[in-house]
Formats: C-alpha cells, structure tokens, sequence
C-alpha cells in the first residue's frame, strides 16, 4: 500500500518544483507625447485607421523581451495612473458615441503605442504622457 502511494504521489512531486527568481530590477521611464507625433494609418480604402507613435528604447534588450516585461501606464489628468490597454467611452453634445483605445507593443529596442477610435474617424489623440516600467532577472 505504502509503494502505491508513493508512485502515485510521485509525480506531483516532481511537476512542482519551481524555481524563484531572486531579484527582479526596474527601470522607469516617462515619455511625452505631443500632437505631432501621432501619425495616422490607414487600409488602401482608406478604412481601419488608427494612430501610432514609436520610441526608441535601449532599456528593452533582448534579455527583457525574452525573459523580462514591459508595462506601460498612461497619466490621466496628471493625478491618476492607468494600466494599457486603456478604453473609455465617450459621448458628444449631439449624441455621437464612440470608444477610445490606447494600447501598445514592444520588440527589441522600441516601443509602440497605438490609439484607436471605435467608429476609425481620424481624431488626432493630442498630447499624452506615459510611464513605462520595463522589468527584468537579475
């Protein structure tokens, strides 16, 4: 009965050995973005459009896209901090809706932050101030 339940305990054993890291490190970085450095994309028929601006960032090596992460927050009124990808709704005096999304991506060296617009109208995002936390193993 004992040989039963260790075989059977056995591999539970060996699944849940985990390894921890000791230490993780992170770098902040604050950016800001101006209205002119949204640049506008769209399809050939001029449809599915969205913005995009890119930042050079040495802080995201390959060590931190293979291994680590970047997270990156938008300020909103300067008082409060939001996580990406970041969606409000929004509604004008006509009755007019539509949804606002900021997201981004990153490889090796860069950064890119997009904004869509639910009904793809061409509304520059204006100014905007972010903060990325890029996190890697020590």
């Amino acid at each position: 009965m004992k040989r039963i339940i260790f075989i059977l305990l056995l591999p539970v054993l060996l699944v849940s050995c985990v390894s921890y890291v000791d230490e993780v490190n992170m770098q902040t970085v604050n950016l800001s973005i101006k209205a002119s450095d949204w640049v506008s994309h769209a399809d050939n028929n001029g449809r599915n459009s969205y913005y995009s601006t890119s930042f050079t960032m040495p802080e995201i090596t390959r060590d931190v896209f293979e291994n680590g992460s970047v997270q990156v927050y938008i300020y909103i009124d300067d008082q409060v901090q939001q996580v990406l990808p970041y969606t409000r709704h929004f509604e004008d005096v006509y009755g007019t809706r539509w949804t606002r999304t900021v997201d981004y991506d990153f490889s090796e060296g860069e950064l890119v932050v997009y904004v869509t617009y639910s009904d793809f109208r061409q509304y520059n995002p204006g100014v905007m101030s972010l903060k990325v936390a890029v996190l890697s193993q020590n």
